[in-house]
């Protein structure tokens, strides 16, 4: 929480003088949302739904976030009853996947701009999947350390890539309609990202029946449910997006 709060403190005092933009620029802006055509949230919505690319890109996005909310929930869990360890493990952890993530931004920007944003994103998402499945295999915190570590690299590979690709989709879109509907979409895109909560809550409600977990004493079986639960199924979630992102998304541009 403290390094957060430093984080959003530098953050805020950069942007504090916020984006300033000529008056040439806010008259267009101004005179071109009083002629636009109006379009209503459940009309684009419609539209968005049958434009293959935004969904692949939305779809692969919605399990990127059951993966990850997997291993973030489990985590917990994870430490305490297969590691034995204090939840202080969890900080450090986070300190690592932080420091590999910032490092490794800039080669994976470049790249990006030697091979695409789209390949970057799946070769990201598949990386990121590999990365989690070794958390099935950890067994005391030096491998736990440097497979956040490992995820903090691999993560970082497709979220630098999201916005790229998803801007791709909208411009697509825009093209399309001959309409900017970019915050439209966005509020959809958030709409739906919203499921991915639900369905990582199942899996892990049903893990924890079918293997009768107990945080006071947890059997084998329980055990083994939260290996599944840190590493195999983010990791299956994971593989599945890239491997149809990859197949189907048709925007191979830089």
């Amino acid at each position: 929480a403290f390094i957060s709060f430093i984080i959003l403190g530098i953050s805020l005092v950069v942007f504090i003088p916020g984006s300033k933009e000529t008056g040439e620029i806010k008259e267009r802006f101004i005179l071109g949302y009083e002629t636009a055509e109006k379009k209503s949230f459940f009309w684009t919505m419609k539209m968005a739904i049958k434009q293959k690319n935004f969904m692949l890109a939305l779809l692969t996005y919605i399990f990127f976030m059951i993966a990850l909310g997997l291993m973030s929930t489990n985590t917990v869990n994870f430490v305490d009853d297969v590691l034995k360890r204090g939840q202080i493990v969890r900080m450090y952890g986070s300190v690592f996947m932080l420091i590999t993530s910032t490092a490794t931004m800039p080669i994976w920007i470049r790249i990006a701009r030697k091979i695409g944003h789209s390949h970057t994103y799946s070769i990201g998402l598949l990386l990121f999947g590999f990365s989690l499945l070794l958390y099935s295999f950890v067994s005391n915190i030096i491998q736990y350390y440097i497979v956040n570590s490992l995820s903090g690299m691999s993560v970082a590979m497709f979220t630098i890539m999201l916005s790229p690709v998803l801007a791709d989709c909208y411009d697509e879109i825009a093209v399309k309609t001959k309409k900017h509907l970019e915050s439209t979409l966005i509020g959809i895109r958030n709409l739906f990202v919203r499921i991915s909560v639900i369905i990582q809550s199942l899996i892990v409600a049903i893990v924890h029946i079918i293997t009768v977990f107990d945080p006071i004493n947890p059997s084998k079986e329980a055990l083994l449910g939260l290996r599944l639960l840190q590493g195999f199924f983010p990791f299956l979630f994971c593989i599945i997006a890239a491997l149809i992102f990859y197949k189907w998304f048709d925007l191979k541009g830089t």
